[in-house]
């Protein structure tokens, strides 16, 4: 007797998005917020669009979360999600706490 296949939600595109080096959003996030004193929050999802705009795991253009706040969607394994770009390159230039980094690092 065979069992029934398993329904799942195929991420990989999703993956292979994020683990693009150089140019996927993390390494574009990391890159804006290295030169924060020229880019800004708006800069960072203009780079998004300029490089994954037509991917099918980054949506562009989903509107204003407040004025001049640009926002982006990650399509993933949870469904959509959508982020505000507002403090986003501020935000990623805080340092993660080292007891994290050395749980992870095991």
């Amino acid at each position: 007797h065979v069992p029934p296949p398993i329904s799942y939600f195929d991420n990989s595109e999703c993956f292979q998005l994020f683990q693009n080096r150089p140019g996927g959003p993390t390494h574009i996030m990391d890159d804006q917020a290295r030169w924060s004193h020229k880019k800004t929050d708006h800069t960072m999802v203009e780079a998004f669009a300029k490089q994954w705009g037509n991917h099918y795991s980054l949506k562009l253009g989903g509107g204003l979360d407040r004025p001049s706040c640009l926002t982006f969607t990650i399509c993933h394994f949870n469904g959509p999600v959508t982020y505000s770009s507002e403090a986003f390159l501020e935000c990623n230039l805080n340092a993660l706490n080292p007891d994290f980094m050395a749980l992870l690092c095991g």
